[in-house]
């Protein structure tokens, strides 16, 4: 099995934040873990070395035959289409907030802004860029939860039970939040295996007087959804609530303005690239281009020409935007390591 390292992360900026970050979930409703594929945010060491090898740009479509190396990818990339966020959910009504009123504030458990800073986004026709600042982080009031459930389950006869319903509100949104995650991980559908939650610090910020949860000795069975939950506490705790600003500023009235600045501020044209640099990046345009370490010349070269100050803003903040016969392309390189 490979394991890869990044040379420059692609990891796109989490957004949508929720309430709670719930743990220990089952395989089925835990948020994936990244593919093997997916880069860290490690940056590269330098080559080792400094011999040369001799190398064929076409022959190096397929994985080859050492224990780390360097791959190059390159997607046809269409900046007015693909730029800018998407938008859905909470992040579009705090967009339109942020539109409407220039900045807006939002609460929430995620240390990182529910939108990351620099990105654009269109709404109504219209681009404008994002700047997203925390300003604020006050510990609230949390209950360590936990929650079961596994298919066909009952409560035995000695059982506290309770339906949803006459939860307080607050033990209801805390259930909710653990089910069904929040924010961009929130999901719609109920597991169909099984749920097993351990330890989760779910915030009460007005305090946990009227929680049901709180009070009780033992475990309380929710009937919720024609389904039994097992749930029960572990005590108090304190979960850190963020107080994040989120401004945007207008950069473009249209699609035409917005793919002229897309053009001007991050288009790397052809020329900028030497042949041997070009010939890396088509093969790369065509099917993946890889190396064993340590680089070859053109590799490193093209490295080299793939500066920092040219890269992409978020979601695409690793990556490069590459002009290359009479295309366009979204360039990443990525280290890997058996």
């Amino acid at each position: 099995m490979i394991r890869r390292r990044a040379l420059l992360a692609t990891v796109a900026s989490a957004v949508g934040a929720g309430c709670v970050a719930p743990v220990g979930r089952d395989a089925e409703v835990s948020p994936a873990p990244p593919p093997e594929s997916e880069p860290n945010e490690t940056a590269s060491p330098p080559d080792r070395g400094s011999e040369e090898r001799p190398t064929e740009t076409h022959s190096h479509t397929e994985a080859p035959d050492c224990d780390e190396g360097l791959n190059v990818s390159a997607e046809r990339f269409d900046p007015v289409e693909q730029l800018p966020l998407p938008l859905e959910g909470e992040r579009l009504a705090l967009v339109e907030r942020a539109v409407g009123d220039g900045t807006t504030t939002v609460e929430s458990y995620n240390h990182r802004p529910h939108v990351p800073s620099g990105a654009f986004v269109e709404l109504e026709g219209r681009y404008y860029r994002l700047a997203a600042t925390t300003t604020d982080e006050t510990a609230v009031t949390a209950l360590v939860l936990n929650v079961e459930w596994k298919k066909g389950q009952s409560p035995p006869e000695d059982a506290t039970t309770v339906q949803f319903e006459a939860l307080p509100q607050t033990d209801q949104q805390a259930l909710d939040a653990v089910v069904f995650g929040t924010g961009s991980e929130r999901r719609e559908e109920l597991p169909t295996r099984g749920l097993s939650v351990r330890e989760s610090p779910v915030p009460y910020p007005d305090g946990l007087e009227n929680s049901r949860f709180a009070a009780a000795s033992d475990v309380l069975w929710v009937h919720w959804r024609d389904r039994w939950f097992r749930a029960w506490s572990d005590g108090r705790s304190t979960k850190e609530r963020f107080t994040h600003e989120v401004a945007a500023s207008a950069v473009a009235p249209d699609r035409d303005a917005f793919r002229a600045l897309a053009r001007e501020q991050y288009l790397l044209p052809a020329e900028r690239f030497s042949d041997a640099e070009r010939d890396i990046l088509r093969a790369a345009s065509a099917d993946q281009y890889r190396e064993c370490l340590p680089a070859s010349e053109p590799l490193t070269s093209l490295r080299e020409t793939l500066t920092d100050d040219a890269r992409l803003p978020p979601p695409f903040e690793y990556s490069w935007l590459v002009g290359l016969d009479g295309d366009r392309y979204r360039v990443e390189t990525l280290e890997w390591v058996v």
